[in-house]
């Protein structure tokens, strides 16, 4: 049958369109702010009202456009930085593909007011899904000012799929921060529901870099600066002293723009090797400065990933920048390396080894009681998934046995309190026990992490906060206070109190009974970096993420006291738990043996 192929719609190609470039309210945030960047503005202010999903509003003081262009920009594939073919590689603008603001406009409702300095009046043009509603002239000063607003209005299954607030934040501030990184020398503010979250001055790239990662990061940068025949590369990588277990501060920018490379990332890392632990990671600030023609940046919509010309010679010069400039540093054994300054090179078969794009590692805690204290705990993401293994049928039937209900059955009653146990410790590591006629086996330092795990979860009224003896301060950059915020009550709740102390600190007021100061300090700062690079935690999930940290750190230095009385109470506390047979992180706790069992053994 003919003419079953037919146009769609101009509404319904719009939003197609607009599922490559608008994913989330950030991706309209970050269109903004580069379009803002490319009209030559100076001063710039973004506005955010319920995390992008209410308003979504860019201010600057740019060249601003008439009224023919004010239109016109809505309009797909209209774009004045590209005229013919060949200026697709050369190209030096943010914005090139005329995409921007019709995606945008294809499901939100939009409003723009802009003016031309050489103008006395200027134009205000309304979108809603498309559909221009209002083009008039209107009195505004010299620039543009758009708002976004209602963002998937008209695509509810796409706004279902937002995550909530505080995760679209921490992506609106992420994509902030690699628009004033890659120009210190605009003014930048930020807005967030009618809170000035940051008015970032003027100034040089380490300014500009403090400015949005606290004073602290001062200290931890070392310079890099140096222009050969491929690139000019200025910036700072940060000192091997302060590297993260978790992937930290990392942004590269090439001609201003920030791009996602895992291969350039790997040059750095590699840089570093003999300097960090295998499962830290660097953090740096790097800007190159090369030829467009030697680089292409229309391989993705949201043009964060680039091709280079000569990729090989590129890994190879930034590895050796980065270790020069951590042996001129005294952070690193000087290498045998020649100035480049000016010097001409030769393209080099470099075969790096490939880098996995999972970068999430094991974590550790550090307490400052033991300084010998190191451990391996998982990511957030991986506690949160931990699956819990599963038990034979035997230890079924005798976890079973002992699960506890809110009003205890007189078996039950029998089992936790009137039976003495006879028990002994063995080799400091294991409880050996009678039950009835059974012998019990018991892990003592998973039964310790069962216990306080349920301290924190199940028993949450009975926690009792212990004010610190001395304040400890924290250092918290002002947008890692902003993501912490939704957090505080709850870890209120658990006995860690935390109040802000000034723009880059926080202070531990209280800590929960039987934790020290320093333990909560170590815990605070994984938890901090996690939340930090971690996507769609929820809220109500950090209670038992949280509740593992303590209870893991708990039982790290527990020795169970060898007298009558603390072995029982160790054990009428396990077995008085939801779950006596297994660690908060699925692993068995006990064992139970009859008499048939144990001549197993023998045979």
């Amino acid at each position: 049958m003919d003419g079953e192929i037919r146009m769609l719609p101009d509404a319904v190609a719009n939003q197609i369109a607009a599922g490559e470039v608008v994913q989330r309210p950030a991706s309209v945030v970050k269109e903004l702010l580069e379009n803002a960047v490319d009209a030559g503005a100076t001063e710039i202010s973004l506005s955010v009202t319920d995390a992008g999903k209410t308003l979504i509003q860019v201010t600057d003081n740019g060249k601003g456009m008439g009224p023919a262009d004010a239109k016109m920009c809505f309009e797909r594939h209209a774009t004045s930085k590209i005229h013919d073919t060949k200026d697709i590689f050369n190209i030096i603008t943010k914005g090139f593909r005329g995409e921007a603001l019709a995606s945008i406009a294809a499901v939100a409702m939009v409003e723009l007011s802009s003016r031309r300095n050489d103008s006395d009046i200027g134009q205000s043009i309304k979108v809603e899904g498309s559909s221009f509603t209002e083009s008039k002239a209107k009195s505004c000063p010299v620039g543009t000012t758009i708002a976004v607003k209602n963002i998937f209005f008209n695509v509810p299954a796409r706004r279902k799929f937002l995550k909530g607030d505080n995760v679209e934040n921490k992506h609106i501030l992420e994509e902030y921060f690699r628009v004033a990184l890659a120009h210190p020398s605009i003014q930048f503010k930020y807005v967030q529901n009618g809170k000035v979250v940051y008015h970032n001055a003027s100034g040089n790239a380490k300014q500009r870099v403090v400015q949005l990662f606290g004073k602290n990061m001062d200290e931890k940068l070392a310079p890099i600066s140096e222009k050969t025949n491929v690139f000019d590369l200025t910036g700072f990588i940060v000192k091997p002293s302060f590297a993260r277990r978790t992937r930290g501060d990392q942004y590269i920018f090439v001609n201003n723009r920030f791009i996602k490379s895992n291969y350039l990332h790997h040059a750095i890392a590699s840089a570093y090797e003999g300097l960090i632990d295998k499962d830290q990671h660097p953090g740096y600030f790097l800007f190159f400065e090369m030829d467009p023609s030697s680089i292409d940046i229309n391989i993705h919509p949201t043009k964060t990933e680039i091709k280079f010309e000569d990729e090989k010679t590129i890994y190879h010069l930034l590895r050796s920048i980065a270790k020069r400039s951590l042996g001129m540093y005294n952070l690193a054994p000087p290498m045998d390396f020649v100035n480049m300054s000016g010097m001409e090179f030769t393209p080099v078969n470099v075969r790096p080894t490939p880098v996995s794009s999972d970068y999430m590692s094991s974590k550790s805690l550090r307490n400052h009681q033991d300084k010998s204290f190191d451990t391996p705990s998982a990511s957030l993401e991986a506690i949160h998934r931990e699956s819990m293994v599963q038990l034979s049928p035997d230890e079924v039937e005798f976890s079973n046995e002992l699960e506890t209900k809110s009003q205890p059955t007189e078996t039950q009653q029998t089992l936790r309190v009137s039976v003495e146990y006879q028990s002994i410790v063995l080799l400091n590591k294991y409880l050996v026990c009678n039950l009835s006629d059974k012998m019990l086996l018991i892990d003592i330092k998973r039964a310790k992490q069962r216990i306080v795990y349920e301290q924190f979860t199940e028993n949450a009224e009975a926690i009792v906060a212990q004010g610190a003896l001395f304040d400890e301060l924290l250092p918290v950059a002002q947008h890692e206070q902003s993501l912490l915020e939704p957090y505080l009550p709850i870890l209120s709740e658990m006995g860690i109190q935390l109040e802000s102390f000034g723009k880059d600190s926080m202070v531990i007021r209280a800590v929960p009974s039987g934790f020290n100061i320093s333990t909560i300090s170590d815990l605070f700062q994984t938890f901090l970096n996690e939340i930090k690079h971690s996507d769609g935690i929820d809220e109500n999930s950090i209670r038992d993420i949280m509740a593992k940290r303590l209870a893991l750190a708990s039982s790290l230095h527990f020795t169970l006291r060898d007298t009558k009385e603390e072995r029982q109470a160790f054990i009428e506390l396990l077995l008085s738990s939801s779950n006596p047979g297994l660690s908060p992180f699925g692993k068995h706790i006990l064992k139970h043996m009859d008499a048939a069992s144990l001549d197993k053994l023998l045979q």
